[in-house]
């Protein structure tokens, strides 16, 4: 198979960099790499004739250097750096690599353990064996990250541990004036009983061509995990997150998505064991070209396992989405509940939601539903404020924050629910609502 000039560019790349990724003396790492390099190859990047990629194009790859090492990490001090979880552990990556001088990782808590990734390679290599060979033949993403494996972060929670305080990983792009590639492999593991909350926030200092590919492997005993992704303008971000659930256990997501120019997060979760559940919730921010694909697959495998999905997105200017969410009961799971709901509001004539539910039964005594609404701002509401004396921009962000309250509300921990708020309500101020007729 020929493969692009853009898949090319990484295979390449690839020859370029290998000895200078974690890992690089570990033999079994090496055949890792090679196998899911081998794969990504085979294939290539993904476009828009396969299936899963229809409605989204990696076309803003061409204009990128795929080929050289990256660039070195950016000057960068405390100060520079938000800081959205006052007391805990939280590791910094900068450009793609850890900074233990800007992390803090708080005293011991017994059955805890959180390391970067090319540190764990080094004290734990055969705990991350078996996770770091799960490339996932039918996503060829995760096999380019599974070849280029750099840096990330390592959460493992020993049974019936219980971490209250949030766990914050923040990675930072210093906006460097050349092209970067960032692929990191981030890896929670987390024994019978534990309870963790995750923080993701991936934000930089401004504009910059960055290519982030991100892949996180999870196995689950109740883990909430939250990302905000604020990259800048430019940025092609892909990222991929498969879960498996085991008995009596949760995997909660909540996906904030407002940066970059292209940007992609697939969720994969598999609910192995009987009684498995799981919540994933998303917002989805748009303006200007942007194009925020929103991808789910949620497989019951076992009885009696719960799911729930519902992802809002409010576009404006000529910003498109994607949103494809798929459920998919599997023989022998009877007694699966699972509920998915897609809602965006379409602020202008040139604003545009693709989506596409799916549901896929092949068990009995199910109860599952599924549905898409795209709509605009209610008139008769905005007439109502501004008949109250309300300026015409602030009663459209107030109706845009209401529609968009139900998927914040379920946010149990009230910083991370403040956190969230805060980054809608600035994304509002900057976005420039259009003031004209809605769609």
């Amino acid at each position: 198979m020929t493969v692009s000039p853009t898949s090319q560019a990484f295979l390449d790349r690839f020859a370029a960099v290998q000895c200078d990724l974690p890992g690089a003396d570990l033999p079994w790492l090496a055949k890792i790499r090679g196998d899911a390099l081998k794969r990504f190859g085979s294939v290539g990047i993904p476009s828009t004739r396969v299936e899963e990629w229809k409605y989204t194009s990696l076309k803003a790859l061409d204009a990128l250097d795929l080929e050289g090492v990256a660039a070195p990490a950016g000057s960068v001090t405390a100060a520079d750096l938000p800081k959205a979880v006052a007391d805990g552990t939280r590791l910094v990556f900068v450009d793609g690599r850890y900074d233990e001088s800007l992390s803090t990782i708080m005293p011991a808590i017994a059955g805890l353990t959180v390391a970067s990734l090319a540190d764990s390679l080094t004290a734990e290599p055969d705990l991350l064996a078996d996770r770091l060979a799960d490339q996932g033949d039918e996503l060829p993403m995760l096999a380019l990250n599974g070849a280029f494996v750099e840096d990330g972060f390592v959460i493992k929670l020993d049974a019936d541990t219980q971490v209250e305080t949030p766990i914050e990983i923040l990675h930072w792009d210093s906006a460097g004036s050349a092209s970067t590639v960032r692929q990191p492999r981030n890896i929670i593991i987390a024994g019978e009983g534990s309870l963790a909350t995750i923080l993701e926030i991936h934000i930089g200092a401004g504009p910059s061509e960055q290519f982030f590919n991100g892949a996180t492997a999870d196995k689950a005993s109740r883990i909430r995990h939250y990302r905000v992704q604020a990259q800048g303008e430019g940025s092609v971000h892909v990222n991929t997150i498969r879960a498996r659930v085991s008995a009596d256990a949760a995997y909660e997501s909540f996906i904030l998505a407002v940066g970059g120019s292209v940007a992609r997060d697939e969720v994969h979760v598999g609910l192995v064991e009987a009684r498995a559940s799981t919540n994933l919730n998303g917002v989805y921010l748009g303006t200007g070209n942007q194009v925020i694909d929103s991808t789910t697959v949620i497989r019951h495998d076992a009885p009696d396992t719960v799911s729930n999905e519902l992802y809002k997105g409010v576009l404006d200017g000529s910003a498109r989405a994607v949103f494809q969410g798929n459920i998919r009961v599997e023989k022998g799971a009877d007694g699966s509940d699972g509920r998915l709901s897609n809602r965006t509001m379409l602020l202008s004539d040139d604003s545009e939601i693709d989506t596409k539910p799916q549901l896929e039964i092949y068990a009995d005594e199910v109860q599952c539903a599924h549905g898409a609404t795209a709509g605009q701002l209610d008139e008769t509401a905005l007439f109502y404020l501004r008949s109250r004396g309300i300026a015409e921009d602030a009663a459209r962000h107030m109706l845009v924050e209401a529609f968009l309250g139900e998927v914040v509300d379920g946010v149990e921990d009230e910083t991370l629910s403040e956190l969230l708020r805060a980054r809608i309500a600035d994304w509002l101020k900057v976005a420039q609502i259009s003031a004209g007729t809605p769609r």
